[in-house]
């Protein structure tokens, strides 16, 4: 059976792959291997700049499709951890896919195995003195990654960059004047001043920086209130809302009524819809909804009643009344003779005796009257 040999080739990063000496290195190492063995390579996949750590690579997909074709027999890397820096991948591939193929490996100082779990744990260690570098460097007060606008990193520490410091104190200046981010935006385009990469200024650097001077408000102003120069204020036309609502609810009104009369009177939410009868009870919580209604009901007891004797008092008032100022009050001579009746009855008198008794007395009341008095 003739052996077809493939020869893969891995570089990590992009500078191994743009210089070439990473690539030329295994492709020495394999020739040199396949030269003192006598095997001849039909082809080289190669996978530029791309991590052994994971497995989607095009490179080794070829591989892969290229031995379940049968087109590959025989596989040659200069070193394991080229396949995979993963013991686990690594007998995924040789159980899996490779099972049938001679993977051979041109590092001969150790076998497939034992080249792999020695990459991962390199890997690993690789990691560990990554970490204890970047706490060295934070112990020493240098720092680490990315600076922030406005800064800019020199021999390992933060300096100001002047050309984003003007951007920042526009920024501020502007803020500090009550601006909109939108407004200072604009500003920021016509001037000319620009982000780090030459683009205009990011909505996050914009808000971090506006926070600076008016701290950010957490969530939605509530109803009643609006932002205004990163504090909440009154919000005229809805705390009108709100004082009519509570007025309402203050005579002993439902939530459902309250709803239903905002409407009526075109007091809306802030979206223009009713306001939500969750809102009205927040701002009535403190009402003693009960009570309210108990007064309410006494008021309009009183204004019924009163409409009540202004409505008699238009015609004769009852015996023992008299209008005044549109109400009905006691007549004093006529409860008098309201007295002597009710003291005559109490003695068993009768109607008539009683009559009889009033009239030579000088009372002069109808016998109906008594009668009516009398019945009460």
């Amino acid at each position: 059976m003739i052996m077809s040999t493939v020869a893969y080739i891995r570089v990590s990063t992009a500078r191994q792959a743009d210089s070439g000496l990473g690539l030329e290195a295994q492709i020495s190492r394999i020739q040199q291997f396949s030269q003192l063995n006598n095997i001849e390579i039909t082809e080289t996949i190669v996978d530029a700049g791309i991590s052994g750590r994971t497995m989607n690579r095009e490179g080794l997909q070829q591989l892969l499709s290229g031995v379940a074709e049968g087109r590959f027999t025989r596989l040659i890397v200069s070193s394991a951890d080229r396949l995979t820096r993963s013991c686990r991948d690594l007998q995924t591939l040789l159980h899996g896919p490779l099972r049938d193929v001679e993977v051979i490996c041109a590092h001969v100082m150790s076998g497939l195995a034992e080249d792999v779990e020695f990459a991962e744990t390199e890997l690993k260690e690789m990691g560990r003195r990554s970490s204890d570098a970047y706490k060295a460097r934070r112990s020493r007060g240098q720092h680490h990654g990315v600076p922030p606008f406005g800064k800019r990193v020199e021999d390992g520490f933060l300096v100001d960059d002047e050309q984003e410091q003007k951007v920042i104190q526009l920024i501020k200046d502007r803020r500090s004047l009550g601006w909109a981010l939108d407004e200072i935006r604009v500003e920021l385009k016509r001037l000319g001043m620009t982000g780090r990469r030459g683009s205009s200024v990011h909505n996050s650097i914009l808000s971090r920086v506006a926070a600076e001077i008016y701290p950010a408000l957490k969530g939605h102003a509530p109803f009643g209130m609006r932002r205004h120069k990163g504090e909440f204020v009154n919000d005229d036309r809805e705390q009108e809302v709100i004082k009519t609502a509570r007025d309402l609810r203050s005579k002993g009104w439902s939530c459902q009524a309250v709803q239903d009369e905002l409407l009526r009177l075109g007091m809306h939410n802030r979206a223009g819809g009713p306001l939500s009868l969750s809102i009205i009870a927040k701002i009535s919580h403190d009402i003693n909804i009960r009570a309210a209604r108990m007064a309410e009901a006494e008021r309009k007891s009183e204004i019924n009643q009163g409409e009540l004797f202004s409505s008699a008092a238009r015609g004769r008032p009852p015996f023992g009344k008299r209008a005044e100022g549109g109400f009905l009050v006691d007549d004093e001579g006529e409860q008098e003779i309201i007295a002597a009746i009710k003291d005559r009855r109490s003695r068993g008198w009768t109607c008539r005796a009683i009559y009889d008794e009033l009239k030579l007395l000088g009372m002069r009341v109808g016998l109906a009257t008594i009668v009516k008095i009398v019945g009460r």
